[in-house]
Parts: C-alpha cells; structure tokens; sequence
C-alpha cells in the first residue's frame, strides 16, 4: 500500500488491515515497521477533544507556527499528559529533564539567576526547547504560576520521530528558530528603547 502523504484520519483503515502493515510510503521514502503499522501508534484524545487540542496550541503566539494537523497529531500520540499545581517545577535550571512541554492549560513563568523573571509562557508554547536544541542541562527554571496541564514528549521519542519523519523535523526546528528569532528581536528591542 502507498499513500501519498501521511493522514492519521487514514489511520483507523490502516488499523483495520487483515495483514499486520509493515511498510508505509510518507510522501519522501518506505517507513518500515517491526511489528505492524498498529504497534506504533495508539488513539489518544477524541476527535472532538483533539480538534480543540489543535486549536489551542496552533492559535497560541509563539508557538510552533509551521507545524501542520498531521505533525501535532504525530507529537501528541507519543506525548504524555502530564498536570503540575501551583508553584510545582516543571524544568530546573541546571539540570536536564530531557523532556519538551506543550502547555495546554495554565501559564509558567521562567526564571533565571535569583529569581529574575525572564518571560511567561502559556498555552500553545512550548518550554524546554532550548535545552533539547543544544541537548545540554536547562538555562532557566520553569514553574507553573497556576494550575498548570501540558503534554510532554521524550527527547528520544522526537529523534524516533524526526527520523521516520524528516519533513516533521524541519518544520519543528524551523518553528524553533522563528520562536528564538522572536525572542531575540524582542530583547533587542526592549535595549534599544531604554
């Protein structure tokens, strides 16, 4: 079987193949599976819950503009839901948590030396990205300012991804140096008018 770009709407008749499927065309080269198309990947939300999943985080400023419906669902089906409460550490400075966070619910502020709030992140961004980037220990803290729900995805599971799906990871690490690029205008300009 051929398709000609990757769809998960096409997943449930891929699921339903007499014959476990091992081979699938995404577009660019044959994904090969051990076991079956099936082993890979598992319903996570509902349609409805995964419509207004995709709402928030492609509407979100900062966020990761050029990822497209089937590259969130990629994401989040290899993500884990995960809830922090107020004042609860998502990221420590200094260490490596080896985990990227999309907030879904609740804002987080980061922090660098002392306490010195740097920036507020909410929902549709994504925290621990710089990290993974220069796949060293984190440059600031991230803590949640209020009830706080994200999805957190393995820095393992993105290299799995990346690599099964390489125009997935050239959209993310283009919607990476747009969100920097971002960040460093604004720094810029905050100077400049001082």
């Amino acid at each position: 079987m051929v398709l000609a770009s990757w769809n998960p709407t096409a997943l449930p008749f891929l699921l339903r193949c007499r014959k476990p499927l091992r081979r699938v065309y995404d577009g660019a080269r044959f994904l090969e599976f051990k076991h079956g198309i099936s082993d890979y990947f598992m319903p996570k939300p509902t349609v409805s819950a995964q419509e207004q999943l995709l709402s928030i985080l492609r509407r979100a400023p900062n966020r990761l503009e050029y990822l497209t419906a089937n590259d969130w669902a990629l994401l989040i089906d290899r993500a884990k839901e995960v809830s922090f409460q107020k004042d609860e550490i998502l990221i420590q400075k200094g260490m490596q948590a080896k985990m990227i966070y999309f907030l879904v619910k609740g804002t987080a502020r980061i922090e660098a030396d002392f306490k010195a709030r740097v920036a507020q992140i909410g929902p549709g961004q994504v925290a621990g990205e710089m990290a993974f980037l220069e796949n060293d220990v984190a440059s600031a803290t991230v803590t949640a300012e209020e009830e706080l729900k994200a999805y957190a995805v393995e820095w393992s599971d993105l290299v799995d991804l990346f690599e099964l799906f390489p125009h997935l990871a050239s959209r993310f690490y283009r919607s990476l140096a747009v969100i920097l690029a971002h960040r460093l205008r604004d720094q810029i300009m905050g100077e400049a008018w001082r």
